[in-house]
């Protein structure tokens, strides 16, 4: 397995940015979304709803390499029913965004470049079910706990900077674990504007909060009245390594078991970046892997 054979040869596991929901495929009477990466008149939209009804209604939603290879865009366009127009990706190194169909992407780009046709019903098929197994924020947290073997009943999730700086991969292993365990899932620095009970306007959040604003519900909020309870959990999440240093002698001390979430766009040998993760005690999953 191409996970288990990056930690081997790493030192730490893959991970890749995920979505709140499942796909749904809707009627098309496009055959490209007008939104193109890089135009900045093309992102234009009030409101999510708005955005995703462009990529709704096309059979193909074009994307590409952002900062990091794994880009956010690639999940709006896929949930949508989309599928997406990828001309790099046959360049995606191989232990990066191992959770999608990297060679069907590769496959999809080369026979529209030949033929200008929509996908076919057995592609958009692929796409929707592996979304649907792998790439929803659910069955990413399923995988980290199963990657390191660990049933934990109760999970302390820790970002001290999450509340005022979004992060996707950061979000979305929050959210992930959150649908799993609900109040059992506690942060201990909670990020109010994932919940439905957030009153400010998402639009002051980055990309206006499309995809993670007021995604979960009120209800399954739970902060830690103290960092001194650490003990009480089965397993800490340390929701973004580089941000959160200064939290990891607090949490390794704790002696309960920990994974660590590398966030970043690059790769951890491009920041330098490499020592810090293989000197923790916990196991780290890492976006970015060159």
């Amino acid at each position: 397995m191409i996970t288990t054979d990056c930690y081997n040869e790493k030192g730490y596991y893959p991970i890749s940015l995920s979505y709140p929901k499942n796909p749904y495929i809707y009627l098309k009477d496009k055959l490209v979304a007008d939104i193109v990466p890089g135009n900045r008149n093309a992102y234009t939209f009030d409101n999510e709803g708005d955005y995703l009804k462009e990529y709704q209604r096309s059979y193909y939603g074009i994307t590409n390499k952002k900062a990091g290879w794994d880009c956010f865009r690639h999940l709006e366009i896929m949930v949508s029913g989309a599928m997406p127009l990828m001309s790099d990706a046959s360049l995606i190194p191989n232990y990066t965004m191992v959770h999608h169909l990297k060679d069907l992407y590769t496959d999809i780009y080369s026979r529209f470049e030949r033929t200008n046709e929509p996908p076919t019903v057995e592609e958009r098929q692929l796409i929707s079910a592996n979304f649907i197994n792998n790439l929803t924020c659910k069955a990413m947290a399923k995988y980290i706990l199963s990657s390191i073997n660990s049933d934990p009943k109760k999970i302390l999730f820790v970002n001290k900077s999450l509340p005022t700086k979004e992060d996707y991969l950061s979000m979305m292993t929050l959210i992930g674990l959150k649908q799993m365990f609900g109040k059992k899932c506690v942060e201990a620095f909670i990020t109010p504007y994932l919940y439905d009970s957030y009153q400010i306007n998402p639009k002051n959040l980055y990309g206006y909060g499309f995809g993670y604003s007021k995604i979960l519900p009120a209800k399954d909020m739970s902060g830690l009245k103290s960092l001194e309870d650490i003990k009480e959990f089965d397993l800490v999440v340390l929701g973004d390594l580089r941000k959160n240093q200064d939290m990891i002698e607090i949490v390794e001390k704790s002696g309960v078991p920990f994974v660590a979430i590398y966030t970043e766009d690059f790769a951890p040998h491009e920041l330098g970046h490499e020592e810090l993760i293989h000197n923790l005690s916990g196991i780290t999953f890492v976006r970015e892997i060159h």
